[in-house]
């Protein structure tokens, strides 16, 4: 059982850093999402992974595993204080909750989830991976997908700032094409004189 665990664990770290570089690499959030959504439910094996965005002060449902669409019938956005999901967003750390059914203020106390976890995504969302199984995400795959939070986290800025500097280039560039205009000006007015 030992040898099975070490080299399971060791496929999961060979994917996580598989997964990293695509991270890295993405163009767009989308993939960003997207691709730790499949990571997720591929390296960790778990049939719901959904990602909550932040709109204002509502998480809303923003990309969603197939396999969690045939286990929940709804994917609610939740305004604050709805859910323990708010806990994960309001103190910016992973939570782990090894059996739903006996934990107070769930959204939906009639949830056919029993393992829940949460990965804060700064201020941009949150990962929820979930199982029908109690305590069902070991302590192992728990830092794992901490350490892909992280990532997302990571490349999600990085798409923040690439943004941010295409923006600063388009405004420099209009900048001095407007220079340029006035300086072309400057002989047409001195001979209009």
């Amino acid at each position: 059982r030992d040898i099975g665990d070490r080299k399971r664990t060791e496929r999961q770290l060979s994917q996580l850093r598989e997964t990293v570089a695509t991270l890295m690499l993405a163009d767009d959030r989308t993939t960003v999402v997207d691709t730790a959504i499949e990571a997720i439910t591929d390296i960790i094996e778990l049939p719901v992974v959904a990602y909550y965005r932040r709109d204002k002060d509502t998480l809303r449902p923003d990309a969603i595993s197939s396999k969690a669409k045939t286990i929940l019938d709804e994917f609610p956005a939740f305004e604050p204080g709805e859910g323990l999901i708010w806990t994960a967003v309001e103190t910016g750390t992973q939570q782990y909750y090894p059996d739903l059914q006996v934990v107070e203020g769930r959204y939906n106390p009639e949830t056919v989830l029993r393992t829940e976890l949460q990965l804060p995504v700064a201020d941009d969302g949150v990962i929820l991976v979930g199982s029908t199984t109690p305590d069902d995400i070991t302590e192992s795959e728990r830092d794992l997908l901490g350490i892909l939070g992280d990532r997302v986290e990571t490349a999600l800025s990085l798409l923040e700032r690439a943004e941010q500097l295409q923006q600063a280039k388009a405004k420099i560039a209009a900048e001095r094409q407007q220079l340029r205009d006035v300086i072309d000006a400057i002989p047409q007015l001195v001979c209009a004189q």
